[in-house]
């Protein structure tokens, strides 16, 4: 008997940005071991651009369902035209007027097409478990109507961020009846889902200890490597005099980019950036750096950027204190392909897996000035003395982990 599952992803392939990888790798591996898993997401808005990891999802046994969220797409991107700045600001204008909560939530208008069809693939395919996750947020409030149609489904809803307590999605700036708002749509989340996965354990610990009645079906399903993508590095011993840098460039970090920018110039190493962000261009460019030591490059397909790792000396990670400790997807990927990384953030549990870990090491940000030239000098050798399985933190054996979740294989888990 084939086996369904549901799964309600705003961001979903070919929609860019890394907010579908998580979900794009697991439908990917759900499918090799067995179910035929549908996608209900938000049409692409973006016309140039696609997801770079749509080729996951284009596969026998995953069925995309591309639904219209009406959002408007001027508030997708930072205006920079006169004329753009205008209409941006009256959207948002309209949007807070209208609106409780967050007006940067893009599935503000997404409800009623998101219901419509989820009700009709759970009806016409007697699905049992439905997966949703944010953000945006409104995604896992619209889920839990289902329950009002379905009693009977497993909903897990997933959250791969911070909510209420995080600092993205204009969060931190809400009135606060608007922060109210958004509380009590993560209370109703908490109370109706089944399972609540999330990606790191500090938001487990936080969100245990705010609801600590619902603290057994909190559980951490962590960020993975896909093992299909990234390469052992074949490292010969020859010192390049090269970093690299790959992914999300982090606001308020242009003084961190600024010393890295002069240690750079001390030590004569080159940083290549791979990054779908221009941002800190003017910091290079004040010190000299850009376009002679510091090159930013297009986003690369995952393939191809892990097989780059040979031509570096390091992974070089810059972290906001916001994010300290955030154990995201390129720790482990790093760590698996075997490359050394230096690592720029305040103490948290981000240092701790650097440095317990011996995969590089870590520097405050007071002290890049001091610290990343001597670094440089070192020639790190990582001995890589893992406490844990690397592999257990790739998307297949989550997977499996996820399967456990959906069908009660231990009951212990919960």
């Amino acid at each position: 008997m084939q086996k369904h599952i549901l799964i309600v992803s705003y961001v979903f392939p070919p929609y860019p940005g890394i907010g579908g990888r998580r979900w794009a790798k697991f439908s990917k591996y759900l499918s090799k071991k067995g179910y035929s898993v549908h996608v209900v997401c938000s049409l692409n808005p973006f016309s140039k651009k696609q997801s770079l990891y749509y080729d996951d999802v284009k596969q026998k046994g995953i069925v995309i369902h591309s639904l219209s969220s009406n959002y408007p797409n001027i508030l997708l991107r930072t205006p920079i035209y006169f004329i753009e700045k205008i209409k941006y600001h009256f959207f948002e204008k309209m949007l807070k007027l209208f609106f409780k909560g967050s007006p940067y939530d893009r599935a503000i208008f997404w409800e009623k097409n998101m219901l419509s069809k989820c009700r009709k693939i759970i009806e016409e395919l007697n699905i049992n478990t439905v997966i949703a996750t944010g953000a945006p947020f409104r995604v896992n409030y619209f889920s839990i109507k289902l329950k009002k149609y379905f009693p009977n489904i497993k909903l897990i809803n997933d959250l791969r961020d911070p909510w209420t307590w995080g600092h993205g999605y204009g969060m931190n700036n809400l009135s606060e009846k608007n922060s109210r708002y958004e509380w009590d749509m993560e209370t109703k989340v908490i109370n109706a889902s089944d399972i609540i996965t999330v990606p790191i354990e500090s938001m487990v610990n936080h969100l245990k200890k705010k609801f600590p009645d619902h603290a057994n079906k909190i559980i951490n399903l962590p960020h993975s490597f896909d093992e299909d993508e990234v390469c052992k590095r074949s490292y010969s011993g020859e010192r390049k005099k090269k970093l690299l840098l790959y992914g999300t460039l982090y606001d308020g970090l242009e003084n961190e980019f600024e010393a890295v920018s002069l240690a750079l110039k001390k030590e004569g190493y080159t940083l290549s950036i791979i990054s779908y962000s221009d941002k800190y261009q003017s910091v290079f460019a004040k010190n000299g750096t850009l376009n002679k030591q510091v090159f930013y490059n297009e986003e690369l397909m995952p393939k191809e950027l892990f097989q780059k790792f040979n031509e570096y000396d390091y992974i070089l990670l810059l972290h906001n204190r916001n994010i300290k400790d955030h154990i995201a997807t390129k720790f482990y990927e790093i760590v698996y392909s075997g490359i050394p990384v230096i690592y720029i953030g305040a103490d948290g549990k981000a240092a701790e897996f650097i440095k317990q870990n011996n995969v590089g090491a870590h520097i405050l940000p007071e002290k890049i000035s001091s610290d990343l030239p001597e670094t440089l000098l070192q020639h790190i050798i990582p001995s890589y003395k893992l406490d844990f399985n690397i592999e257990d933190f790739s998307f297949s054996r989550q997977t499996d982990f996820l399967i456990q979740l959906i069908e009660n294989k231990n009951q212990n888990l919960l």
